[in-house]
């Protein structure tokens, strides 16, 4: 079989359609968590200068989800109460 034939197949031809736009919003869902991750790193880091490892680890794995949610508390909540939020043990 040759790959024009297959190309020319409509089922193939959908397949590569929902893949590329499948393709487009995990690019979209990482670009936005990119911007949210580094906004949320900014402001903590401007209200408690260098942050602990744990938290930075934390940010840098959390989800868009995750980072969402927690993005409302950035501006007036503690260390600790952040990192309960993103699951974490709080060490003064």
């Amino acid at each position: 079989m040759s790959y024009e034939l297959l190309e020319s197949s409509p089922l193939y031809q959908k397949w590569a359609h929902d893949w590329l736009e499948e393709g487009k919003a995990e690019g979209k869902a990482e670009g936005k968590a990119e911007g949210i991750r580094e906004s949320v790193q900014q402001v903590l880091q401007a209200r408690f200068g260098a942050l602990p490892a744990e938290l930075e680890a934390a940010l840098e794995h959390a989800d868009l989800t995750t980072l969402e949610a927690l993005l409302p508390y950035v501006g007036t909540e503690s260390l600790e109460q952040l990192s309960v939020r993103l699951a974490l043990p709080f060490e003064a």
